[in-house]
């Protein structure tokens, strides 16, 4: 017998347990905090947009949440909430650091966050490669998958991950 859960406060859809499953409960999905990606750094596809969605897979009576972070490839990784206030911390900071010195950004830092499928997550601030360019932050996935965000854009992105920990954190 499938044991059905209760739908978190979050919960924005709702996908009913697989019948071909029994241990399976349903799966949930929160509102999906979109960051709308400028131009204004090279490398974009149309209409770039990258977000942030709480999700939760019911399995044999028990929830699974996570924090899902999406890059405008469709790429993604799934953090639990400790997991995405340290890569918020480390967009924010990159952020400070592009804002306080865009031209003298040089040295390359950041965190190194293993999602629970140990794929690896880093930030790090990058400097104007010529002047018409601007300093960034970079969201580096798996090693190779990246977004260029403008500060603004980063602290938008930082926000709603900060914002669905909060979310994730009064559920659980």
């Amino acid at each position: 017998m499938t044991v059905v859960l209760a739908c978190p406060s979050w919960c924005d859809v709702h996908v009913n347990p697989d019948p071909t499953e029994p241990e399976h409960g349903g799966s949930h999905y929160g509102v999906a905090q979109r960051v709308p990606l400028s131009r204004e750094v090279t490398r974009r596809p149309p209409e770039p947009v990258m977000f942030v969605q709480l999700f939760g897979y019911d399995h044999a009576g028990s929830r699974d949440s996570m924090i899902d972070l999406v890059l405008p490839t469709k790429l993604h990784v799934e953090l639990t909430a400790a997991q995405a206030r340290a890569v918020a911390e480390a967009v924010i900071a990159a952020a400070d650091v592009c804002g306080a010195a865009p031209g003298a950004v040089s040295e390359k830092f950041g965190v190194d966050i293993h999602d629970p499928f140990d794929f690896p997550v880093q930030v790090q601030p990058v400097g104007p490669a010529g002047a018409d360019d601007i300093a960034y932050v970079e969201l580096l996935l798996r090693h190779r998958y990246s977004a260029e965000l403008t500060e603004a854009e980063a602290r938008i992105c930082a926000a709603n991950l900060l914002n669905s920990a909060e979310l994730l954190d009064a559920v659980e």
